[in-house]
Protein backbone atom coordinates (compact mmCIF):
# COMPACT_ATOMS: atom_id res chain seq x y z
CA UNK A 1 0.00 0.00 0.00
CA UNK A 2 1.65 3.65 -0.89
CA UNK A 3 1.79 6.02 1.88
CA UNK A 4 -0.39 8.96 1.60
CA UNK A 5 3.15 11.18 1.68
CA UNK A 6 4.40 9.16 -1.57
CA UNK A 7 0.63 10.05 -3.21
CA UNK A 8 0.84 13.74 -2.89
CA UNK A 9 4.15 14.12 -4.24
CA UNK A 10 3.39 12.17 -7.15
CA UNK A 11 0.35 13.64 -7.94
CA UNK A 12 2.02 17.45 -7.28
CA UNK A 13 5.05 16.13 -9.73
CA UNK A 14 2.79 14.18 -12.38
CA UNK A 15 -0.48 15.02 -11.80
CA UNK A 16 -3.10 17.48 -12.98
CA UNK A 17 -6.71 18.34 -12.62
CA UNK A 18 -9.10 19.88 -15.43
CA UNK A 19 -12.16 21.24 -15.12
CA UNK A 20 -14.19 21.20 -18.65
CA UNK A 21 -17.55 23.91 -18.92
CA UNK A 22 -19.63 22.03 -21.64
CA UNK A 23 -22.87 24.69 -21.88
CA UNK A 24 -25.88 21.95 -23.35
CA UNK A 25 -29.04 23.73 -23.44
CA UNK A 26 -30.06 25.78 -19.97
CA UNK A 27 -27.81 23.76 -18.07
CA UNK A 28 -24.35 23.33 -18.33
CA UNK A 29 -22.08 20.11 -18.19
CA UNK A 30 -19.33 20.50 -15.80
CA UNK A 31 -16.37 17.65 -16.41
CA UNK A 32 -14.66 17.05 -13.86
CA UNK A 33 -10.73 15.01 -14.56
CA UNK A 34 -7.82 14.34 -12.73
CA UNK A 35 -4.62 12.44 -14.47
CA UNK A 36 -1.45 11.38 -13.83
CA UNK A 37 1.31 9.92 -16.40
CA UNK A 38 3.66 7.90 -16.01
CA UNK A 39 5.59 5.43 -17.63
CA UNK A 40 4.76 1.72 -18.80
CA UNK A 41 6.71 -0.17 -16.47
CA UNK A 42 5.15 2.36 -13.68
CA UNK A 43 1.70 0.47 -14.16
CA UNK A 44 1.79 -1.31 -10.31
CA UNK A 45 1.99 2.09 -8.70
CA UNK A 46 -1.01 3.23 -11.38
CA UNK A 47 -3.15 -0.10 -10.33
CA UNK A 48 -1.95 0.96 -6.68
CA UNK A 49 -3.21 4.37 -6.97
CA UNK A 50 -6.77 3.18 -8.58
CA UNK A 51 -7.12 0.84 -5.07
CA UNK A 52 -6.48 4.02 -3.09
CA UNK A 53 -9.09 6.16 -4.53
CA UNK A 54 -11.07 3.78 -5.41
CA UNK A 55 -11.83 4.75 -8.36
CA UNK A 56 -10.48 5.27 -12.12
CA UNK A 57 -8.66 3.34 -15.05
CA UNK A 58 -5.16 3.05 -15.98
CA UNK A 59 -4.63 3.08 -20.02
CA UNK A 60 -1.79 2.24 -21.72
CA UNK A 61 -0.37 4.86 -24.45
CA UNK A 62 1.94 3.00 -26.86
CA UNK A 63 4.68 5.36 -28.40
CA UNK A 64 6.90 3.77 -31.15
CA UNK A 65 9.71 6.98 -30.58
CA UNK A 66 12.92 6.17 -29.58
CA UNK A 67 13.49 7.04 -25.48
CA UNK A 68 9.38 7.56 -24.74
CA UNK A 69 7.78 4.98 -22.46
Amino acid sequence: MLDKNYILGIVDGEGSFNVRVNPTGRRAKVELKFSLKLRHQDREILDELVRFFGCGKVYIQRDKRPKHS
